[in-house]
């Protein structure tokens, strides 16, 4: 995850051995200030959370209350505390925040999966994927990106429900001409479409 994996603080929060939390935290001690709360990726974090789907959560949780645990460590580390020490207490006070954040996040997730699979762009998307498994004997993954490919106008059409938000001084003008050039684009789509199928 981040420089400092809030998969430690996941661990803490949940209970996680004492013994535990101190190898953890060892890692982020030998850090600078920065580094342990960077905002940086790296291509072990992308594995980590294609391999994980709970680390997505986790991250979204911790995104709420980093720049908080940020100020509260530094505030810590001002008062002449260790780093060590510092980010433990850290973790601690917002333990519960952190738990909260996370329960609401999956809730949020379950809600999002069952609107998803009454919506009718996945069930066409998914209908697609379903047929390339059983007539060209793919397997799940390479039928729905396959799916999803064949089938991209309707992720476009998706996009295109996205509006600009205007500020006041700029005209419906300027809008009326952007609807005009959606609907030239869509077309020009459809017709791509339907000559691949």
């Amino acid at each position: 995850m981040h420089g400092l994996s809030m998969t430690q603080a996941s661990r803490h929060a949940a209970g996680m051995p004492e013994d535990d939390y101190e190898e953890s935290s060892s890692d982020a001690e030998s850090s600078s200030d920065e580094s342990e709360w960077s905002d940086s990726d790296s291509d072990s974090d992308t594995d980590e959370s294609e391999g994980n789907p709970w680390s997505i959560l986790v991250d979204e949780s911790f995104d709420e209350h980093k720049e908080a645990m940020k100020e509260r460590y530094r505030e810590l580390v001002g008062e002449d505390m260790s780093k060590k020490a510092a980010y433990k207490q850290t973790v601690k006070e917002f333990a519960s925040e952190m738990n909260d954040a996370l329960q609401q996040n999956y809730i949020n997730l379950l809600k999002r999966i069952r609107r998803l699979k009454r919506d009718p762009t996945y069930k066409k998307i998914d209908q697609t994927a379903k047929r390339m498994r059983l007539d060209d004997d793919m397997d799940k993954e390479e039928s729905e990106a396959t799916a999803v490919y064949m089938r991209r106008v309707l992720l476009t059409r998706k996009l295109k429900q996205w509006r600009l938000p205007l500020d006041d001084e700029d005209t419906d003008e300027d809008t009326e001409e952007n609807e005009d050039s959606d609907e030239d684009t869509e077309e020009n789509d459809e017709d791509t479409n339907e000559e691949g199928d």
